[in-house]
């Protein structure tokens, strides 16, 4: 199956998010493209990551990470 994008394109990013109080690793997201830019909504619920072709992608976050993240 042929693919519509180009690899070089598309290589993966990680955003590690860790605990204010601690410094320990709390969650990874892995982005299916080269992340250029990303923010919070202003609640603080939700992680929007934008790539520098237009990409963007919108990720929930649970209680469990929102409590220990913000």
């Amino acid at each position: 199956m042929e693919n519509d994008y180009n690899e070089k394109e598309m290589q993966r990013t990680t955003v590690l998010m860790y605990e204010i109080g601690t410094g320990n690793p709390a969650s990874e997201i892995l982005s299916v493209f080269d992340i250029s830019e990303m923010r919070f909504s202003t609640n603080g619920r939700y992680l929007a990551l934008a790539s520098s072709s237009g990409s963007v992608s919108m990720w929930a976050l649970s209680d469990n990470l929102y409590m220990t993240v913000s």
